[in-house]
C-alpha cells in the first residue's frame, strides 16, 4: 500500500511521471570506464545508451561522472544527439593530475565546460586509507608511497593548490562537490568556496541524527546536500537506511537545500533512470509529499546547474 496520504494508488504512477518528466540527475556513472577490480562496479550503459536512455524517461538533465577524467568533453559531443536533454560533465580531483592537486587540470576541465568540480573520491585520504586497512596491497592509481590526497594540511588549513582550484571554480561558475573526503576536509572546503560564493554539494551522504547539526552549518555557509541512492546502499543489497529517516532529516534542512541522485550506472543496478524513478518512489510511499521530492528532483539541482527552478528541454 501506498504510505502516502498525499498519493492515490490509482495517482502514484501518473505522480512519478510527474517527477521525471523534468528531473535532474547530478550523479551518473557510465561506460566505458576504466575497467574496476570489483565486478560490482562495472558499468551497465554505455555513455551513449545512457543519455539515451535519460531523455526517453523525459528528464531534463544528467551529469556524467568519471572517477579518473573529465567527461565535459564527452557531453559536449554527445549533447546534440539528445535535444530534449541537458548533459553536463565533471571533473573528479583523483591521482590522474599528477602526485598532488592540479590546478592546471582543472583550469583544462573548466575551459572544456566541466559544470562540476569534485574533491578526491577514489585517491582521497580517506578511501585511500580504508583500502589499506582492508587489506589492500594496491590502490588502482595510486603508488604505494602515496597517502591519498587531503585538502588540508597539518594545521587543518586547505592546501594551497586546492585554493587555487577554487580560485578557477569561482572564475568559470563551477558547482564545487565534496567527493569522498574526510569530515574535517569538507567543512573548511564549504568554508572556503562559500567565501568565495560558491555552492557545495556536500556528496554520498547517509543519513546520521548526530551529524545534523554540522550538517545544518554547512549548509547555512551554501551547501546542499546530495541524497544519493546508491550510497544508501542499493548496490550491496536492499538500502539500509530507514527511509523515515531520510525523509526527517532532509525536512529539519529543509528540502530546498536536498537533492536526489543516483550515483548509478553499476552493472547490479537497473539504468540509472530506473533507479532515480525508485528512490522518488520510495520516498512517497514512506510518506513523503510529492511537492517535496519535485524539489529535491528537479528545483535544487536545476538551480545548481544554472537552469532555473523549472528545467526545460535543452533544445
Amino acid at each position: 500500500m501506498v504510505g502516502s496520504a498525499a498519493v492515490t494508488m490509482d495517482e502514484f504512477s501518473p505522480t512519478l511521471d510527474l517527477i521525471m518528466h523534468g528531473a535532474v540527475d547530478m550523479h551518473v556513472h557510465f561506460g566505458p570506464d576504466v575497467r574496476p577490480e570489483n565486478l560490482a562496479l562495472a558499468r551497465r550503459l554505455d555513455a551513449l545508451e545512457t543519455v539515451h536512455d535519460a531523455e526517453k524517461a523525459g528528464m531534463a538533465a544528467i551529469v556524467l561522472k568519471a572517477h579518473y577524467w573529465p567527461t565535459a568533453g564527452l557531453a559536449r559531443v554527445l549533447q546534440p544527439l539528445v535535444p530534449n536533454l541537458h548533459v553536463f560533465g565533471m571533473t573528479v580531483l583523483n591521482y590522474q593530475e599528477g602526485d598532488v592537486l592540479n590546478p592546471f587540470h582543472a583550469e583544462v576541465a573548466a575551459r572544456l565546460g566541466c559544470r562540476i568540480v569534485m574533491g578526491p573520491t577514489t585517491h582521497s585520504r580517506s578511501d585511500v586509507e580504508a583500502a589499506r586497512r582492508a587489506g589492500a596491497a594496491t590502490v588502482f592509481g595510486a603508488r604505494s608511497d602515496q597517502e591519498g590526497i587531503s585538502l588540508i594540511d597539518e594545521r587543518g588549513k586547505m592546501v594551497r593548490p586546492m585554493q587555487e582550484i577554487l580560485d578557477l571554480a569561482q572564475q568559470f561558475n563551477q558547482v564545487v562537490a565534496t567527493g569522498h573526503v574526510r569530515r574535517p576536509e569538507d567543512r573548511v572546503l564549504v568554508e572556503e568556496a562559500n567565501r568565495r560564493g560558491l555552492r557545495t554539494i556536500l556528496s554520498h551522504l547517509h543519513p546520521d541524527r548526530a551529524l545534523v547539526d554540522e550538517r545544518k552549518w554547512m549548509l547555512d555557509h551554501g551547501a546542499v546536500v546530495e541524497w544519493g541512492w546508491n550510497a544508501i546502499g542499493t548496490l550491496w543489497g536492499e538500502p539500509d537506511v530507514d527511509f523515515r529517516e531520510l525523509i526527517d532529516e532532509a525536512r529539519s534542512f529543509g528540502v530546498d537545500r536536498c537533492c536526489m541522485t543516483t550515483d548509478s550506472g553499476q552493472i547490479l543496478l537497473p539504468p540509472p533512470s530506473e533507479s532515480f524513478r525508485e528512490f522518488a518512489g520510495r520516498l512517497i510511499v514512506m510518506g513523503m509529499d510529492p511537492a517535496e521530492v519535485r524539489t529535491m528532483a528537479q528545483q535544487v539541482p536545476a538551480e545548481l546547474l544554472g537552469l532555473g527552478p523549472e528545467p526545460t528541454a535543452a533544445n
